[in-house]
């Protein structure tokens, strides 16, 4: 249900990680992945998923496969950008993206209407999609250290 594999100094996955496929929660925070395995897509009862201050600079398209994940923990990475499936995310209540380098939002950030909780801050970002204001139950909402402008007309 948990496995826990934090500051393992892990930059590759085990063989045979797709096998786990009633794993609810996996916390991989503090170690040296670069990218996010294709078996970790195929874990769909994933609820939990923590990358903190690892090395991600990419995540793969299909991370939208992951759509009974409520939980996610990318802080402290070098991600750039998110692939548009991001959105596909519908269980998605809380993410953390602080402390990464996003230059922008996917315009299907804005399906994801169980987010809660969302961290953006020290990432680059100058611009958030103009229908962001649409995600209606979000209540945390933390963007400082980012060089935005106005918010989009959304949020009136």
């Amino acid at each position: 249900e948990q496995l826990n594999l934090e500051a393992k100094q892990l930059t590759v996955l085990p063989e045979g990680f797709s096998q786990l496929e009633a794993l609810q929660c996996l916390l991989l925070n503090g170690n040296r992945l670069r990218r996010l395995p294709a078996c970790v897509m195929k874990l769909v009862s994933l609820q939990k998923l923590c990358l903190d201050n690892n090395r991600l600079d990419l995540l793969p398209e299909d991370v939208g496969n992951l759509t009974v994940l409520s939980e996610l923990g990318l802080r402290g990475n070098r991600l750039k950008e998110l692939p548009d499936s991001f959105g596909s995310l519908n269980s998605l209540q809380v993410c953390n993206l602080d402390d990464n380098l996003l230059v922008e939002l996917p315009q299907t950030f804005c399906k994801l209407t169980t987010l809660q909780s969302l961290g953006l801050k020290y990432n680059k970002l100058d611009v958030l999609p103009e229908n962001f204001g649409c995600l209606s139950v979000l209540n945390t909402l933390e963007l400082n250290g980012n060089g935005l402008g106005p918010l989009p007309s959304s949020f009136e």
